[in-house]
């Protein structure tokens, strides 16, 4: 796939989300023989043993169980080693979200049905506002709190860390335009 990606003229590639770990020696051949470059990794590169399925938000940041705190800061701590091995410069996290009623996948629906400017919508804007509004704070403090013991890290392997913005309005960074 990376000597595709460079036959089609690009220099520079990013290794996603979804790069199972049986991918790695042959990513780490083609980098090694110059065949490409790697830009940046996607949270969390490698999979987890045993994912093998695209999982950007397998562990998050925000969550409330602090195990799953963990889980996000160990896989990301080996995303970075990893970013280093591939010569990546950055990393492209997500951030996680606020454990709430998923408001996007109606307010989408609503959308699609042409039904923006009904009442309906309007009023589901107004309660999701009041709802994420009342919830942020813990979930974000979670995120700040990660974000300090990250940056050090990253900060030694000479690596910029990049926040994603998701499509989720459940989802951090928060995104209040819709």
């Amino acid at each position: 796939m990376l000597q595709e990606i460079r036959q089609l003229g690009f220099a520079y590639a990013e290794l996603s989300h979804g790069t199972r770990i049986s991918l790695v020696p042959g990513i780490l051949e083609a980098v090694d023989a110059g065949e490409i470059r790697i830009s940046s990794l996607h949270n969390f590169c490698p999979l987890p043993i045993g994912v093998n399925y695209a999982a950007p938000n397998l562990y998050q940041f925000s969550a409330e169980r602090p195990r799953e705190r963990e889980l996000a800061a160990r896989y990301t701590l080996k995303t970075m080693e990893f970013a280093g091995r591939v010569k990546a410069s950055a990393v492209v996290l997500h951030a996680g979200g606020i454990e709430m009623k998923n408001y996007t996948d109606k307010l989408l629906d609503l959308l699609g049905r042409g039904e923006k400017a009904t009442p309906r919508y309007e009023k589901l804007c107004l309660e999701l506002d009041a709802k994420r509004e009342a919830r942020k704070e813990p979930f974000l403090e979670r995120v700040k709190e990660a974000l300090k013991k990250l940056l050090p890290e990253a900060e030694s392997r000479g690596l910029k860390l990049g926040i994603e913005n998701r499509q989720g309005l459940e989802e951090l960074p928060l995104e209040s335009h819709y």
